[in-house]
């Protein structure tokens, strides 16, 4: 008995602890754990198409630290998204480099929040501050481009679901 073991697995019986050591050296194991992970990856790919254009190369790099740090918890792949637009919005504010990213994890976790289910009625309205003129940038990335330069218009988008269930965005402060 180790403390490592503690550590890992507090609370388990010698015994746990052991079949616990066995699963993990497994055949196979490390097989699963890439088709958890590329699963998990396809995921944040699709829900955060944006992001993942502002991104390019580093997003996959930002998603392994994600994942060290937030072990699956459940199948909701909507409150991972969630949170890792979270993820790379503390990792912006310790240096994380790249334009367009504050802007477009918050308008893409807007979006997100906007098709959360929710009981009771409409989710509420999603507010998201630009800085870079959304009319350019967001097209520009939902052709896979990011743009070399946008030019500035720092305003306030409104996110909202429509009786039909459509998003609709509209400018409420300039």
């Amino acid at each position: 008995r180790t403390s490592g073991d503690d550590t890992v697995a507090p609370g388990l019986t010698p015994l746990e602890r052991s079949r616990l050591r066995s699963a993990a050296s497994a055949p196979g194991m490390h097989v699963t754990a890439t088709l958890i992970s590329s699963f998990r990856l396809g995921k944040l790919l699709t829900l955060l198409p944006l992001t993942r254009v502002v991104l390019g190369d580093r997003l996959v790099g930002e998603a392994r630290r994600f994942w060290s740090d937030h072990p699956p918890r459940s199948f909701y792949f909507l409150e991972e998204a969630v949170a890792f637009c979270d993820h790379l919005q503390g990792r912006i504010h310790e240096g994380l480099d790249s334009p367009y990213l504050e802007e477009v994890t918050a308008y893409e976790r807007a979006m997100l929040e906007l098709r959360r289910v929710r009981p009771g009625g409409p989710p509420p309205p999603q507010r998201v501050r630009f800085v870079h003129d959304p009319a350019h940038l967001l097209p520009a990335l939902a052709r896979r481009e990011v743009p070399a330069e946008v030019g500035m218009r720092p305003c306030t988008f409104e996110g909202t679901i429509d009786p039909d269930g459509e998003t609709r965005w509209r400018v409420v402060a300039a």
